[in-house]
């Protein structure tokens, strides 16, 4: 079987992709703050530049799912020297290596490569990031892109569970309802939500049918935080009197963030040929 390094597996879509290529690819995962004592599971600290390049020559992978970042908005514009290391340093010194050794590698980005202005962007379309960690994963894109077979992940707003039994912020309506307190929710920021569980399953039909470029990978349709956080509550049996609507501009926030990213999936459907689940089929289907 062919071997495969994921990056931060120890993380929210990390863990699931884990799970998921585990089984028909010697998988490999790293983690950097958040212990994983099960699986092939290796430290890594992506600033150390000679670091990551002694990990990868001793898995010798044919895949690099590079999916760690510095992915909180507002962490990478308070600390961007360290939001550069992790999401543009090391994403050279990883494409330097694939290259070098014929690996195929696998680059996790995001929405928010976009300005929010439209909506139902599309692969094709320019892209304008409004916050620093946004900035970082353009830049590291166009690296990555060097690359003629390598590919890249755009993902939408993810939500869902674990897969090892820790917390992730993601999965804030679950944690944040356990106290009966209320929680703000814009009704006014719109993404296309999709499930961690189907996200993985996407990112993996991908990488076996050898898929190059750029996809967007999201759910089938643009709803807002809000919309996302009452299918949730009902799912629940939770009451959606506990959800606070706010706007977008009635909240500060350290990092600016885009408003509407939804992403046009015409494309990941017609490539990838496997369902893509509304919030309420996710629901229903992995939770």
């Amino acid at each position: 079987m062919k071997r495969i390094l994921i990056t931060g597996a120890s993380g929210f879509l990390g863990s699931h992709l884990y799970k998921v290529f585990n089984g028909d690819y010697v998988v490999f995962g790293t983690y950097y703050t958040q212990t994983i004592t099960v699986g092939n599971f290796i430290r890594l600290n992506l600033e150390d530049k000679d670091e990551i390049f002694r990990v990868l020559s001793e898995i010798k992978p044919s895949y690099v799912i590079h999916n760690a970042a510095v992915s909180n908005p507002d962490k990478a514009e308070t600390d961007k020297e360290t939001a550069k290391k992790v999401n543009l340093e090391s994403t050279k010194v990883i494409v330097n290596w694939c290259h070098r050794n014929k690996a195929k590698l696998c680059f996790i980005s995001t929405d928010q490569v976009f300005d929010g202005k439209s909506s139902y962007y599309k692969e094709t379309d320019p892209v304008n990031p409004v916050n620093y960690y946004g900035i970082t994963k353009v830049k590291a894109e166009k690296i990555v892109l060097e690359g003629e077979n390598n590919a890249i992940f755009r993902m939408a707003l993810m939500y869902g569970r674990s897969a090892f039994r820790q917390y992730y912020k993601p999965e804030w309506i679950w944690g944040d309802f356990s106290r009966r307190k209320k929680i703000k929710v814009f009704v006014d920021q719109y993404r296309s939500v999709l499930c961690v569980n189907n996200a993985a399953e996407l990112v993996k039909k991908a990488i076996d049918i050898d898929f190059s470029g750029i996809l967007h990978l999201g759910g089938p349709k643009r709803i807002s935080r809000y919309e996302m956080a009452k299918a949730i509550c009902r799912y629940r049996g939770i009451s959606t009197d506990l959800l606070e609507p706010v706007r977008h501009g009635q909240v500060d926030l350290l990092a600016p963030r885009p408003q509407d990213v939804s992403l046009d999936i015409s494309k990941a459907k017609s490539v990838l040929k496997i369902p893509i689940f509304s919030i309420n089929e996710s629901l229903r289907r992995y939770l």
